[in-house]
């Protein structure tokens, strides 16, 4: 006959092989969970990172005395209309302004219209506009600076059609020099750009911006990364603006940068200046620690910059 302990030892290993298979199986079950949750809320976050939020237009050029004319004109994407300003100005060589994410074209954070006066003073005409699915434009969807190229395309025919035949100056923030960067690749007609805070890619700020937007942990970047390609067609590798900023020598761009800034650092401009690797671009960092914010911090040095920078190169 078997002995106790026998019959103990005979028992309990089948109950342990029970135990193991049943917390495996906890185990795969959570996992399983974790990875369906993640993607669920990548879909959601990526659907919430593409859809644009609106803010008013609630100045307008004529609090800081300049004369301006609503405008509108189509995107060179079909079916979207754009809303903007046109400010004359004496001179014959217009700038473009394009704004940043959540923005529209009098965002007061950015300067816009300070930037504007100070351009027309100058003799710029300038052209401000709302980007795709910001301020009063049409369209719903965001291009992640890659779409709004065309919106850009859209301005710079809108100024032909009004008689401006010689070079187009570009002058874009944060998201919109972004955008600029890739529209002034694609685009003869832009002679010179101002970069003020680009991205060179989007990837490594935007868990950053998911949270800022959503309120959810920056680790939902790689997941809008998927689903912006697999919902959006947005593939973030090939759309980033290191990846075209090679097109645009012997063409300059000024780049801006505030110092430490939390949203977009500074390397970022680096990383776009030395990809392209043209004599002609220049660089000024300001220090400081707000993003996009170096008109605020040097309004001075701005405008003095700004202005030399266009009169050397739209020529």
């Amino acid at each position: 006959m078997a002995s106790q302990a026998e019959r103990v030892r005979s028992l309990r290993f089948p109950l342990l092989a029970s135990v193991g298979r049943a917390l495996l199986s906890v185990v795969l079950a959570l996992v399983l969970l974790l990875i369906f949750g993640y993607l669920g809320l990548s879909a959601y976050v990526t659907t919430e990172a593409v859809h644009p939020r609106r803010n008013l237009v609630l100045r307008n050029p004529a609090e800081l005395g300049l004369r301006y004319q609503p405008v509108q004109f189509p995107s060179a994407e079909a079916g979207i209309s754009l809303s903007g300003w046109y400010l004359p100005a004496q001179g014959d060589r217009p700038v473009v302004m394009v704004h940043g994410l959540d923005g529209n074209r009098a965002l007061t954070n950015t300067a816009s219209l300070e930037i504007a006066r100070d351009l027309v003073e100058a003799g710029y005409p300038v052209l401000m506009f709302d980007l795709r699915g910001h301020g009063y434009s049409g369209g719903d969807q965001l291009g992640l600076a890659w779409g709004e190229r065309r919106d850009v395309a859209g301005a710079i025919a809108f100024l032909r059609e009004r008689g401006f035949r010689g070079p187009v100056g570009l002058h874009g923030t944060s998201y919109g020099a972004a955008t600029a960067i890739n529209a002034a690749a694609e685009l003869p007609d832009v002679r010179s750009v101002i970069a003020d805070s680009p991205f060179a890619d989007i990837r490594p700020v935007l868990g950053g911006e998911v949270s800022r937007r959503t309120g959810l942990p920056p680790i939902f970047g790689p997941g809008v990364t998927l689903f912006g390609r697999l919902l959006y067609g947005l593939d973030l590798d090939a759309i980033a603006p290191i990846r075209h900023v090679t097109a645009i020598p012997p063409r300059p761009v000024f780049y801006i940068h505030v110092s430490n800034d939390p949203r977009v650092p500074a390397e970022h401009s680096r990383h776009l200046k030395e990809m392209a690797n043209n004599p002609r671009d220049q660089f000024w960092i300001v220090p400081g620690a707000l993003h996009a914010r170096a008109y605020l911090l040097e309004p001075l040095a701005y405008r003095e910059r700004m202005l030399r920078f266009y009169a050397e190169t739209l020529q």
